[in-house]
């Protein structure tokens, strides 16, 4: 989210996005389990998290969302990644 340059991009992000998780049902929301916190901690650049996490799960995808100031920060995918152990 932080790539996106102005109103326009994010207007088209978030249409996207809602296109891709209307198609996954009813979706649940959730704190992140121990697993996809692990995938989502590998992924991101810093090295601290000091902002809410929540998952968003469908019947395709997992989302995780992080959140700084109200919005939406950071958005991955993590049903289908995998992480190398």
């Amino acid at each position: 989210m932080a790539l996106l340059q102005d109103d326009n991009e994010v207007a088209s992000f978030r249409k996207a996005l809602a296109v891709m998780l209307a198609g996954q049902g009813k979706l649940t929301v959730r704190d992140p389990n121990h697993d996809e916190f692990m995938k989502f901690w590998a992924t991101i650049s810093f090295d601290e998290i000091n902002a809410p996490l929540l998952v968003a799960e469908g019947k395709d995808y997992t989302f995780i969302c992080m959140f700084d100031r109200n919005r939406v920060f950071w958005v991955d995918e993590v049903k289908q990644m995998h992480s190398k152990k």
